[in-house]
């Protein structure tokens, strides 16, 4: 310890140097390692999570020969998953984008993230429901509140069956609080979930657009059944579109070749 001490001290610049650069290397291998962990686990506080995915569609431009797609999906494209493809999807829940609303309580107004969507997204996404239930959102006039968000609302007080009003227009009750969601995750944000079929009431236009397969506006999330797997739900979805689109709309569409996945 002596002579190594004695040589630190005789060689200042180098030892500053090299001491430097041992601690700036563990500092961001540490970071890096932190990153890598943080990467590896996103999405897996669902119990699931490796059976629940987003659908998607694409096709290819026929000039260019470019592959292109999204998240938007028709609306009717929801129904015929849930009614012809159950054996392949547990789940299969229609949503609006998650966005920013006003949420008000007891005269008083609050800026909050949320998303309509339908009612399973409970079970799907295995929230941990501190009040309430899965089925918390059984109610067409439901809501359910991360648990920092209720505490904003309502304080300490008991949130469940306390009236909020949506965008001054879509009443609700509080029927759960769930445990807020990890920042490492696709659901991080939404501080709240109310039914799919509350915003539909609200909004005229998506009741029109049931039957639009011309209308891409929406999302859809799925979770395949337990002796499913992804890649035998998507080998079930490669000829969704040829086999359920109406005839005169795949005539126009077909030489893009569609195609969906999860």
């Amino acid at each position: 310890l002596k002579v190594a001490f004695r040589n630190l001290k005789a060689n200042k610049v180098s030892s500053a140097i090299n001491i430097g650069g041992l601690a700036v290397g563990m500092a961001v291998a540490v970071l890096i390692g932190l990153w890598i962990f943080d990467e590896m686990s996103f999405n897996k506080y669902h119990k699931n999570h490796e059976s629940i995915g987003q659908v998607w569609a694409g096709g290819t431009d026929p000039d260019t020969k470019e592959m292109d797609g999204s998240i938007s999906m028709q609306l009717p494209m929801g129904a015929v998953l849930k009614n012809n493809y159950a054996h392949y999807f547990k789940h299969v829940l229609i949503a609006w984008w998650v966005g920013d609303y006003t949420l008000t309580a007891e005269n008083n107004k609050f800026t909050k993230t949320g998303e309509f969507i339908d009612p399973g997204v409970i079970d799907m996404l295995s929230l941990k429901m501190i009040k309430g239930s899965k089925y918390s959102l059984s109610d067409l006039h439901s809501i359910i509140l991360s648990q920092s968000t209720a505490e904003a609302i309502f304080g300490q007080a008991d949130p469940i069956n306390k009236r909020i009003k949506i965008d001054n227009q879509m009443e609700v009750n509080v029927t759960g609080v769930y445990e807020d969601i990890p920042k490492n995750n696709r659901f991080a944000e939404v501080m709240f979930f109310s039914p799919w079929e509350l915003y539909v009431s609200a909004n005229n236009w998506i009741a029109e657009n049931a039957d639009n397969w011309d209308n891409r506006s929406f999302n859809i999330y799925v979770q395949t059944q337990p002796n499913i797997s992804m890649e035998t739900a998507n080998a079930g979805l490669k000829e969704f579109y040829y086999k359920n689109l109406p005839a005169d709309f795949l005539k126009e569409v077909e030489k893009y070749a569609p195609f969906a996945q999860v």
